[in-house]
């Protein structure tokens, strides 16, 4: 099954990941300004994410100065115990795609970039 986690004023992301379906198993966090979290905030929710998710797809819809520093938050905060079953998606909109594709690899050397 898909499932699909946006942040917004209304939505905690935490609660989100844990009150989904079990069979969940293609997860896609999109996060926008809005409440995006801090690293620390992310370990918690990327830790509460279940073994049985294949994929998990990193989105963005920000479209100013800040995205780039913000998405390379998310994606640090990232356990490295995750990163053996996680096939990373990464939705660019607007970004240098060089510098963003040169620093995701440098994050997971040994995944799938899309």
């Amino acid at each position: 099954m898909y499932y699909r986690i946006k942040n917004s004023i209304n939505i905690d992301l935490f609660k989100s990941i844990k009150t989904m379906p079990l069979n969940v198993i293609k997860l896609d966090l999109t996060f926008t300004r809005v409440r995006l979290k801090t690293g620390e905030e992310l370990i918690q929710i990327y830790s509460a994410i279940p073994s049985s998710i294949s994929s998990i797809k990193l989105s963005t819809n920000v479209f100013n100065a800040r995205i780039f520093a913000e998405l390379s938050q998310a994606l640090n905060a990232i356990p490295p115990s995750l990163l053996n079953w996680v096939a990373l998606y990464v939705s660019q909109n607007n970004l240098d795609t060089k510098e963003l594709t040169k620093e995701i690899k440098e994050i997971f050397p040994n995944n799938k970039l899309y």
